[in-house]
């Protein structure tokens, strides 16, 4: 709608530059799907997301995620 020539927008601007990403273990999503600016910043989040996840589950009392070299950041869209 225009009124006295100004637009009167409402809602969400939609686009711009992201990346999506997740952590898995295993090939098994162990968060949902988050956005950074790049690659790189995915890459940085999900690193400190997976140090987070093996400290609070990986000792006692849960011993979850044994195989340390099973944990990867997924990029979305690369």
């Amino acid at each position: 709608m225009i009124r006295d020539g100004y637009d009167d927008v409402n809602g969400v601007i939609v686009g711009g530059d992201y990346v999506g990403w997740c952590v898995a273990y295993d090939e098994r999503p162990q968060s949902d799907k988050q956005y950074a600016d790049n690659a790189e910043q995915a890459i940085a989040q999900g690193t400190a997301l997976i140090a987070e996840l093996k400290a609070k589950y990986c000792g006692h009392p849960c011993y979850l995620y044994p195989d340390a070299t099973k944990w990867t950041v997924r990029i979305y869209g690369e």
